[in-house]
């Protein structure tokens, strides 16, 4: 039997999955041309991580002043995920509230 957080989790992927495709095929790109992975409930595109958080696409990376592995700003098209890969900037998290 399957629990509330795997159906949740199953549901995020997805969900991330279908934003990336979209994302990808409005810049005339097929996702399904790169090395597409599922690790931990994430979205692995060619060693790049994705989740989908509050709303929006978002891209992992770790954050420039605290260190902590965070989803970043919303990612709404490709140049966005060079951007963040050269100057990643974290959503608001812990180490921004004070």
């Amino acid at each position: 039997m399957k629990s509330l957080s795997d159906i949740t989790n199953k549901q995020l992927i997805e969900t991330t999955k279908r934003s990336l495709s979209i994302l990808f095929s409005s810049a005339n790109e097929a996702l399904e041309d790169y090395n597409v992975t599922v690790i931990d409930g994430m979205v692995d595109v060619d060693g790049v991580l994705f989740t989908y958080s509050e709303g929006q696409l978002r891209q992992m990376g770790f954050c420039p002043r605290c260190g902590m592995n965070v989803p970043s700003l919303p990612i709404k098209k490709l140049a966005d995920i060079a951007d963040q890969l050269k100057n990643f900037r974290p959503m608001r998290h812990d180490c921004q509230e004070g």
